[in-house]
C-alpha cells in the first residue's frame, strides 16, 4: 500500500511538473510571439534549467528569440545544441532565408519557393520612389502630393516658393549675401523635398508588403513562429 501511495505520489508530481513547464513554455511563446525578445530568453533559459524540460523545443524557442536579438552567435550556438537533427536543419534554413542568403540555399527547394514568392512581392510596388522623385524634381512637393502626403506636400511647396521668391528679390536688390543665404536654403529645400518624396515611398512599400511577407514567412516556415 505504501508502494503504492510512493508510485502515485511521484506520478503526480511528475504531471504537475510538466504542466507546469508547459504553462512556462507557452508564455515564453507569447512573449516571442509578441516580439520581447529579451524576455522570451530569460523565460527559454529558464525552462532550459529544468531537467524534466523538452530541450528540442526550448532550444528553437532560445534560438528564435536570440536571432532576432541581432545575436547571431549565440543562436548558432544554440542551434548546435539541438539533438533534433531535422529540426536543427528546418530552423536553420528558416533563420538562413530570413538572412537573405539565397547562394547558400539554393539546394532547398522550399526556400527557392519562398524567394520566388517575396521576389514577386517586392516587384510589384505600391508606389514608385522614381516618380515620386521625378514629380518633387519638377515642382517641389508634388512628390509627397503623388503619395497622399498632402500636408507635407504644402509645406515643402511654401518653403520653396518662399526662399525661391526671396533669393530672386535679393539678387535684384544687389543684397548679395542675403541672397547666397536664401539661395542655400532654397539649395536645402528643395533637394531636401526629393529626398524626402523618394523615402516616403521606399517606407509605403514597405508597409504595404510587411503584412504579407510576415503571411508568407508563416507558410513556409512556421518554425519561426514556433510552430512545429
Amino acid at each position: 500500500m505504501k508502494i503504492l501511495i510512493l508510485c502515485l505520489s511521484l506520478f503526480s508530481s511528475n504531471l504537475f511538473s510538466q504542466d507546469s513547464i508547459d504553462k512556462n513554455y507557452n508564455y515564453a511563446k507569447e512573449l516571442y510571439l509578441s516580439e520581447q525578445y529579451s524576455r522570451a530568453v530569460y523565460q527559454f533559459d529558464t525552462i532550459l534549467a529544468n531537467p524534466q524540460s523538452n530541450k528540442d523545443r526550448a532550444l528553437v524557442g532560445l534560438t528564435a528569440s536570440l536571432w532576432m536579438l541581432g545575436d547571431t552567435k549565440a543562436a548558432f550556438n544554440s542551434l548546435n545544441e539541438i539533438k533534433n537533427k531535422d529540426l536543427s536543419l528546418l530552423l536553420k534554413m528558416a533563420l538562413s532565408v530570413s538572412s537573405g542568403e539565397l547562394e547558400v540555399l539554393k539546394s532547398q527547394p522550399t526556400a527557392v519557393l519562398y524567394f520566388t514568392e517575396l521576389k514577386n512581392l517586392e516587384s510589384d510596388p505600391y508606389k514608385s520612389p522614381g516618380l515620386a522623385a521625378l514629380f518633387s524634381t519638377l515642382i517641389p512637393g508634388a512628390g509627397h502630393v503623388y503619395l497622399g502626403a498632402y500636408q507635407s506636400a504644402a509645406i515643402v511647396f511654401a518653403f520653396n516658393l518662399l526662399t525661391g521668391i526671396s533669393t530672386i528679390e535679393f539678387a535684384k536688390k544687389d543684397l548679395v549675401a542675403p541672397a547666397i543665404t536664401s539661395g542655400v536654403l532654397f539649395s536645402i529645400f528643395y533637394v531636401g523635398g526629393i529626398y524626402s518624396a523618394y523615402e516616403g515611398a521606399v517606407k509605403m512599400n514597405q508597409l504595404k508588403i510587411s503584412k504579407p511577407k510576415k503571411e508568407l514567412n508563416a507558410k513556409y516556415f512556421p518554425i519561426l513562429r514556433l510552430e512545429f
